[in-house]
């Protein structure tokens, strides 16, 4: 009894151990950042979201790093918004701060400070949403500043792109710097697509052509993937995609550096590949895909083959040259049907064989079973065994010499006279009639 609980006591430090190391090593996700709290480039770099879908802190651009928010959860982390973009690259010795004045700074190592969100009022909290937006609050719990009403190329769920807002495009995939096209919800309630610094409507290149449809029409994006025009009524305007309602899926809608403002989905929980391998040549890609019997599809690009899973989900373009391998059954007609026409042939022989050594293993135990029986039932010593299976017949010197040449008489009748008789070593008492003329 001892012993067991000192087991327990110990399993239960062990457990107590791993929690305490897995909560330390953790990246800490704050549903409420208070004043005094700090990111470094280097070390403690973002905050995530209670899901740990979003993350808000810094990231690898350029030559340095800038503040934004990204989708964390997949494995190409995709930045959705930007702070101060057309800003240069901080450096790893700067600090990222919510100061006990209330206030979202980058402090840099000179002393010198760079606003992150420009509040009405200082604030007493701030906190990552799940929804991907970055928010401040005052004492109250309120929302005195908020990154969705500062978009810089991407709108998400729950986020709504106001009269008079425009994103701007990336000028590329790595360059997060304002590009050459904006999309602009505009007063009339036209969604419109310009190219930068165009100047007048004429030189529009796409719009939804929904003017005069009311006051306030802002551009939405829910959960399920629709992507939608709403007045200040609540009137539903036009619908600009379907509903894709897909399960474990997130969402985002960017105007890209090509000018085109597209909806993208991402699978969550799952990464997009399940191994990245270094490789020189695309050939070596498609051999090393070729081997691994999970891998289905590859992705070979700067020198690095992904090799992906089924099923083949969800897209993206890429804006460097890339070489996509994909695994395809062979169709060699006759040959594969003789492959497996010798595959079921091969098979039936086996079956069929081990059939027979079943078979005849039966046969040999019953056949074993039966001469032991009957060796059994044959022994002398057995005689009382082999009486209680099956009727005997006993000549006349063995019922002489049982009934002791015929002295014990019994009875007597009108057919002959009855002695008493003694079979199997004398363990048993027997009747013997002797007939008589």
């Amino acid at each position: 009894m001892i012993i067991q609980k000192m087991a327990f006591m110990i399993l239960f430090l062990l457990l107590l151990l791993s929690f305490i190391l897995n909560t330390a090593n953790a990246q800490p996700r704050n549903s409420s950042i208070r004043p005094g709290s700090s990111l470094s480039p280097d070390n403690n770099s973002y905050w995530l979201s209670e899901s740990g879908q979003f993350a808000f802190g810094f990231y690898p651009y350029g030559n340095g790093f800038s503040v934004g928010i990204w989708f964390e959860k997949i494995q190409q982390k995709t930045v959705v918004w930007t702070a101060n973009r057309d800003g240069p690259p901080f450096h790893n010795d700067v600090t990222l701060l919510l100061s006990t004045e209330g206030r979202l700074i980058v402090q840099l190592k000179q002393g010198q400070e760079t606003l992150i969100a420009d509040a009405s009022q200082s604030a007493s909290s701030a906190s990552v949403l799940d929804s991907g937006n970055f928010v401040l609050l005052n004492s109250s719990s309120g929302i005195i500043w908020q990154a969705f009403d500062f978009p810089t190329d991407t709108i998400l769920p729950s986020q709504r792109l106001l009269t008079g807002h425009k994103p701007v495009s990336s000028v590329s995939e790595t360059n997060h710097s304002s590009g050459k096209f904006h999309i602009f919800m505009q007063n009339d309630g036209n969604l419109v697509q310009y190219p930068e610094d165009s100047g007048g409507s004429n030189v529009a290149y796409w719009d939804t052509k929904t003017q005069n449809t009311g006051d306030g029409v802002t551009l939405n994006l829910d959960s399920n993937g629709l992507l939608y025009l709403l007045n200040a009524t609540g009137f539903n305007v036009k619908n600009l995609s379907s509903t894709v309602n897909a399960s474990k899926s997130a969402y985002r809608a960017t105007i890209d550096a090509d000018g085109i403002f597209r909806l993208y989905s991402h699978g969550l929980g799952e990464p997009d590949s399940y191994s990245a391998v270094s490789s020189l040549t695309g050939d070596a890609c498609r051999e090393n895909c070729i081997r691994d019997i999970s891998c289905e599809a590859a992705i070979y690009v700067d020198q690095e083959c992904q090799k992906l899973k089924l099923p083949l989900r969800f897209g993206r373009k890429i804006g460097d040259p890339v070489t996509t391998f994909l695994k395809a059954a062979k169709n060699d007609g006759k040959g594969n049907n003789s492959e497996r026409e010798m595959g079921i042939f091969i098979t039936s022989i086996v079956f069929l064989t081990l059939a027979f050594f079943v078979l005849a293993f039966s046969c040999v135990l019953v056949y074993r079973y039966r001469v032991r029986r009957y060796q059994k039932i044959s022994n002398p010593r057995n005689n009382g065994f082999a009486e209680d299976l099956t009727l005997r017949s006993f000549s006349y010197e063995e019922l002489k010499d049982a009934s002791n040449n015929f002295t014990d008489e019994i009875s007597k009748g009108s057919c002959g006279t009855v002695f008493k008789g003694v079979l199997s070593n004398g363990n048993r008492i027997v009747a013997i009639k002797r007939l008589e003329k």
